[in-house]
């Protein structure tokens, strides 16, 4: 099998559960010889991050009241989109993408 490059996306690294799911998939992922980067929508974080663990931070703390309401969906997939695509040149392609919350 064939080592992978995998975006784990999320919404932040604050909170509990879902995020330290994600946080040991990646361990998890490492340890299976896979390249396992932490997209992070949001720069809020709690979680100790291993330091072989990449991790790519989207908007920033004042931009994430404005980024669901009605007026800026548009703008912020858009921007979404582009951050994605900046990551993946620095990175390489994705081969797949986990999303959780």
């Amino acid at each position: 099998m064939a080592n992978k490059r995998i975006a784990i996306v999320i919404d932040s690294l604050a909170g509990g559960g879902a995020e330290k799911v994600m946080l040991t998939l990646a361990n998890e992922l490492i340890k299976q010889g896979h390249e396992p980067h932490l997209l992070v929508l949001f720069d809020h974080c709690e979680h100790h991050i291993e330091k072989n663990i990449p991790i790519h931070f989207c908007f920033d703390k004042k931009q994430d009241k404005y980024l669901d309401s009605f007026w800026n969906i548009k703008k912020s997939a858009q921007r979404l989109d582009e951050w994605i695509g900046k990551v993946e040149i620095k990175t390489g392609k994705f081969d797949l993408f986990i999303s959780n919350l």
